[in-house]
């Protein structure tokens, strides 16, 4: 979906990216194996893309 995206904002120079996570995915919570996967995955792709974008 971003990439969809991305190339009207590169175009303009201009835009945001919001992804919603939690801490759950940088610290693991008992018994939230599933939710802190998700959250920790959420958090990697969007500082993947920043990466990609500087």
């Amino acid at each position: 979906i971003n990439k969809s995206f991305l190339k009207e904002m590169m175009k303009d120079n201009h835009g945001h990216i919001v992804t919603v996570a939690s801490v759950t995915g940088l610290l693991g919570t008992y018994n939230c194996t599933d939710y802190s996967a998700t959250k920790f995955a959420a958090i990697g792709y969007h500082e993947s893309l920043f990466t990609e974008l500087q």
